[in-house]
């Protein structure tokens, strides 16, 4: 991750919805945009991580 291209500028905590911003290219994004750019490829060095949040909501109920 050599160069800081991404930025979160807003975050809803209503809707949990956020917006991620290209400050190269001045694209903004969704989360699910952002995801889908760096499973293609299109910002080396980015990796997406499993959420742990339904794992754990599950362990919780055993």
């Amino acid at each position: 991750m050599d160069d800081n291209r991404m930025n979160l500028t807003n975050t809803d905590y209503l809707s949990d919805e956020e917006e991620f911003l290209d400050i190269q290219t001045g694209t903004v994004m969704s989360r699910e945009e952002f995801i889908a750019q760096i499973n293609s490829g299109k910002y080396p060095g980015y990796y997406v991580a499993s959420s742990l949040k339904s794992k754990n909501k599950q362990n919780d109920l055993k």
